[in-house]
């Protein structure tokens, strides 16, 4: 809280998200799960953060200004009760001024330990990226709408493209290309390279194992998981069982007290 709060010192900043990492790491899921949102935040959300674009605070340790909130409490309660609320909130905060990622505040969370629990997390994070994706390119200033533009290609042209690599062509009698395998683990080794470089609270060792070992691991969890939920999404947009805001929710962690304050 202390660095997000050195943050908000700066009076544009209207609202700042931490760095979530998995706790849950002991079996092979979480692991792989720590190394792509942590790499994601250390990265693609740092690299938005700088350019003022960033849409999407983390749900597990953000703080927003108190006008950001109570100024657009109606708005809030009505629209994003099981629409993507921590979405919602950064919008309202975009509006108003700077929205930032400190990747110095770590908050360490629980991450589905199933593909199944995995699956069902990603729908509900596809609906609010597919939910609001119109609303940001209509309302959001310049920067943040030319990334929602940006996003949005991205989530079109790279399911049609895998979608016609590995099913279409082969019914079209044509060769399986798997060189694109090879491309795309690459490109996610260079782009996970900051988790082995500096994901906090974890000896170099074992960051550097699992950025090696892992992201081959995580290509293929994309392909199988994350992808299609993401395509899932799309078609349950009428749908507002995905929302989870007054869901009860127990939590299953019984590990080790994490020493989160041992480097402050």
């Amino acid at each position: 809280m202390q660095r997000l709060l050195q943050a908000m010192s700066d009076q544009d900043v209207r609202a700042a998200t931490g760095l979530p990492l998995t706790r849950n790491r002991s079996t092979w899921l979480p692991r792989v799960i720590d190394l792509e949102i942590a790499s994601i935040c250390l990265t693609y959300r740092a690299a938005r953060s700088r350019m003022g674009s960033l849409t999407t605070c983390s749900g597990a340790l953000s703080i927003y200004r108190a006008d950001v909130v109570l100024d657009n409490l109606d708005d809030y309660t009505a629209s994003a009760m099981v629409q993507g609320d921590d979405r919602r909130l950064t919008h309202y905060a975009q509006l108003r001024g700077k929205v930032v990622s400190v990747p110095e505040a770590v908050v360490h969370t629980d991450m589905p330990a199933s593909v199944k629990g995995l699956y069902r997390q990603r729908i509900r994070w596809s609906s609010s990226h597919w939910h609001y994706t119109r609303w940001e390119v209509a309302n959001l200033p310049t920067g943040p709408m030319l990334w929602a533009c940006f996003h949005l290609i991205l989530s079109v042209v790279v399911p049609a493209s895998l979608a016609w690599t590995l099913v279409a062509a082969p019914l079209l009698g044509q060769e399986v290309r798997w060189q694109f395998l090879a491309y795309w683990t690459v490109a996610c080794w260079l782009l996970n390279l900051k988790y082995a470089v500096g994901r906090p609270h974890m000896l170099a060792r074992e960051r550097w194992l699992t950025w090696l070992l892992g992201t081959p691991v995580l290509v293929a969890v994309h392909l199988v998981v994350l992808r299609p939920a993401m395509i899932h999404a799309l078609f349950r947009l009428r749908s507002n069982s995905w929302g989870t805001r007054g869901a009860q929710v127990r939590g299953r962690y019984r590990g080790r007290p994490v020493p989160v304050l041992a480097d402050a």
